[in-house]
């Protein structure tokens, strides 16, 4: 589970890094737009669209993260029974075995 978190924790960062990277970018193109409007017309159109196809990517990402983190949620749910299953299982033919070895050898 820490493995998990571990991982969510530096695919968060990423995308962290990744979005100031991208502001700052669309910042210096906003500088230059303002220099050269004419020319950036269609540029600022571009930007835009890429700019919601990013949040668009990085909603899904958020998504995929957190389904990963729950289905990781749930398998550790279910070796958490398997294991306390089994060791109650452990436990009982130790039980078994002890009162057998009790009732051929009653004075041990």
């Amino acid at each position: 589970m820490a493995v998990i978190k571990e991982e969510q924790k530096r695919l968060g960062q990423t995308l962290n890094t990744m979005v100031t990277r991208m502001e700052t970018g669309f910042d210096d193109i906003k500088q230059l737009l303002t220099a050269h409007t004419e020319r950036f017309g269609t540029l600022d159109k571009d930007m835009r669209a890429l700019e919601h196809q990013v949040n668009d990517s990085i909603h899904v990402a958020s998504n995929v993260i957190q389904d990963t983190v729950n289905e990781f949620k749930a398998t550790s749910v279910e070796l958490q029974t398997f294991v306390q299953k089994s060791a109650e299982d452990v436990v009982q033919a130790t039980e078994v075995q002890l009162d057998s070895d009790r009732n051929l050898r009653p004075h041990v």
